[in-house]
């Protein structure tokens, strides 16, 4: 009887509490918000997972030597973990948008009203005798309102390092609900003509601007506020990684599994602190209390201020972004995105179009230079140009018919004039590019000519299907380029596309397929399906390539990588063997896609 007893009072459930049971069921709250809603799944997922295992009696992984306290005191308590994390976030973010128009930095000073207005309350109400903070306990919860999480942790590690698990939680809870907090405010504050204000940005801004940005921000913050200086510099550091172009194995490594390994363990440390002992008592409550106040004025005061911007500039401004200044970084963002899109009218099936809702759609690099304004696009502007969705409006003799699941081509074209009549409709003076020349993929509907648009095999999965028109691509290149049985094809680039030049060239029948590329990983990818040698391109390449081929040297050269640069190297290397070149090109001219066709024709002249 005495071991049952003993096993009995061992267990969870003999030692369970009230208040550890109303914290299980705000963890599985948590996590139903992250798993079924996607509210910022990153954050909530292993925030609630860490709440949970803090508040199973008798494990003890969240206090003493268990695994979660150590690693919320290393990580933590340090600030090794915020400032990792401003690491990664300064390799993420673009300031161009920023450099071209400065003015949008008051935007987020104003957001920063939410801190000083929760100080000041947060010290009232202990005057009255409701919380008992002191004034720096006070200015690190205060900080809720206008930071995100690895700055408010590393602020109350400095001002309040005894406050830090509350103001963790409370900064990652509202980061991770700001799709519940900020509409309604915003909504509240602007009108709809105001939430429909396109912006564009003003000029593209050069690589030297974008490099001597953080350096000279770092230098002047520093030197007039030392104690930033770490935050700062990390942040800075990240950023400079980004934009100088010479480290860009480190600059994703950053962006991607470092600061995806860090958040795992900041989740899970900040979640330890979910435990009833620690979170449910009155300055646990009150500093929640108080961020939710923080965060409502922060999201307010940047609505208010683009406003009054509005009033005093030529050029509007979206009021909506004024909510991103709370930098709930990147969740702010995207909420304001979100709402503003919800002001965007959906097209109709007017002129015989069919509406499709898009499902799914690519990110490639043409998106990445119409963002940076490396391609001169129609603003504004939603792009997206590989496009998979459902038909939901169609005429009575369209076809795919309504429900359809189906792939766009977004080559719009007249189909009368010269270039259509010969097949280059890419070509087409009359048309144009979705996602370059009208709205495209990244909006939810999207009107387009029942020419283009296909019904989707049941077989292509919706993550398969945008890779269609790279493959068409490719496969148009090719048949131009003639490639043939026996020959030997050099791809240079080893992209998406340089890969799917690789296989189809195996396919066709090609004797050798030889692949070159500086990225390592893109060599043995390549060398996986199908290439039967890959090189790094130095000096050298064009001897390799020869001696590869008994002297002889390649049938086809395919530049696959999108640079003139490129393509030289290709014109070159078939010079020098004294081939006749069929090279492929996938670059933007003229605003439009340069036909391979025309290309190889050009070539044939010159050479």
């Amino acid at each position: 009887m005495s071991m049952l007893q003993e096993l009995w009072q061992g267990s969870g459930v003999a030692q369970i509490g009230i208040g550890q049971i109303v914290m299980i069921l705000v963890c599985l709250g948590l996590l139903y918000l992250a798993i079924v809603k996607k509210f910022e799944p990153l954050l909530l997922v292993t925030i609630g997972f860490g709440g949970l295992l803090s508040n199973i009696p008798g494990v003890e992984i969240a206090t003493g030597d268990g695994l979660l306290h150590l690693v919320y005191v290393l990580g933590l308590e340090t600030g090794a973990f915020p400032l990792i994390i401003f690491m990664g976030v300064g390799a993420l973010t673009d300031f161009g948008p920023l450099l071209a128009n400065p003015k949008t930095l008051l935007l987020g000073a104003a957001a920063q009203f939410g801190i000083f207005a929760t100080l000041l309350g947060a010290v009232g109400l202990s005057q009255l005798g409701v919380f008992d903070f002191t004034i720096r306990e006070a200015a690190a919860i205060g900080i809720i309102g206008g930071a995100d999480g690895p700055t408010a942790i590393y602020v109350s590690s400095i001002l309040a390092p005894q406050l830090l698990g509350a103001i963790a939680v409370a900064a990652y809870s509202y980061m991770a609900l700001v799709p519940i907090i900020q509409p309604p405010i915003m909504k509240a504050l602007t009108s709809q003509s105001e939430r429909s204000i396109s912006m564009v940005q003003l000029r593209q801004v050069s690589k030297l601007e974008k490099i001597i940005f953080p350096l000279m921000l770092l230098i002047l913050v520093a030197l007039f506020l030392p104690s930033a200086a770490p935050l700062l510099g990390m942040f800075c550091f990240g950023n400079l990684m980004r934009e100088c172009g010479v480290v860009d194995r480190l600059s994703k490594t950053v962006q991607g599994s470092l600061i995806d390994i860090v958040t795992i363990f900041l989740g899970l440390a900040v979640g330890s602190k979910l435990s009833a002992e620690s979170f449910l008592n009155l300055n646990t409550l009150g500093i929640l209390s108080l961020g939710a106040v923080a965060f409502a004025i922060g999201t307010a005061s940047g609505v208010l201020m683009a406003k009054l911007m509005n009033r005093l500039s030529s050029s509007p401004i979206n009021p909506l972004i004024g909510a991103a200044g709370v930098s709930a970084v990147p969740m702010a963002a995207r909420v304001v995105n979100k709402v503003g899109l919800e002001e965007v009218e959906n097209p109709t099936a007017d002129d015989g179009n069919s509406v499709v809702r898009i499902t799914h759609s690519g990110v490639c690099g043409t998106d990445l230079k119409i963002f940076s304004g490396g391609i001169p696009a129609n603003y504004p502007l939603i792009m997206g140009h590989e496009m998979i969705g459902e038909v939901t409006q169609a005429g009575d003799s369209a076809s795919p018919k309504v429900g359809s699941r189906v792939i766009v081509d977004p080559v719009l074209y007249c189909g009368e004039c010269f270039h259509c009549n010969i097949g280059q409709t890419q070509l087409c003076p009359n048309g144009g590019l979705i996602g370059r020349d009208q709205d495209g993929g990244f909006a939810e509907y999207v009107a387009v000519p029942p020419k283009n648009v296909f019904a989707m095999p049941d077989k292509i999965t919706n993550q398969e299907a945008p890779l269609i028109q790279v493959l068409t691509t490719v496969m148009h290149a090719q048949q131009m380029a003639s490639v043939s049985i026996n020959d030997t094809v050099v791809v240079l680039g080893l992209g998406v596309g340089g890969l799917l030049h690789v296989q189809l060239a195996k396919a066709r029948g090609a004797k050798t397929i030889i692949g070159i590329t500086r990225s390592k990983w893109k060599r043995e990818v390549a060398e996986s399906i199908g290439a039967d040698i890959t090189l790094e391109p130095n000096d050298l390449t064009k001897q390799l390539v020869l001696e590869a081929t008994n002297g002889i040297g390649a049938d086809l050269v395919i530049e696959s990588a999108g640079k003139l640069s490129v393509l030289a190297q290709a014109m070159d290397q078939a010079i020098e063997v004294e081939l006749k070149l069929r090279a492929v090109h996938q670059l933007f001219e003229n605003n439009r896609h340069l036909h391979y066709l025309l290309l190889v024709q050009l070539l044939d002249l010159l050479l």
